[in-house]
């Protein structure tokens, strides 16, 4: 899969899966659990960002349901 779709999955876990709608969720969080590379997991964040997948509000990040 693509490193997008790798974090996205990761981003639901890290909220859908504990019951919250955002969570404060770092690169190297992300970086542990799909195996990838710090600097790949944080453009693959901001992509989804830019895409409109995942919203963020500080430091928060969770999905877009809209």
């Amino acid at each position: 899969p693509s490193d997008s779709l790798k974090c996205l999955l990761a981003i639901l876990r890290k909220t859908y899966g504990w019951n919250k709608p955002m969570d404060r969720i770092t690169d190297s969080q992300l970086s542990e659990i799909t195996k990838l590379p710090v600097k790949r997991c944080n453009e693959a964040k901001l992509e989804l960002v830019r895409m409109n997948i995942i919203k963020q509000q500080g430091g928060m990040f969770g999905p877009n349901k809209n």
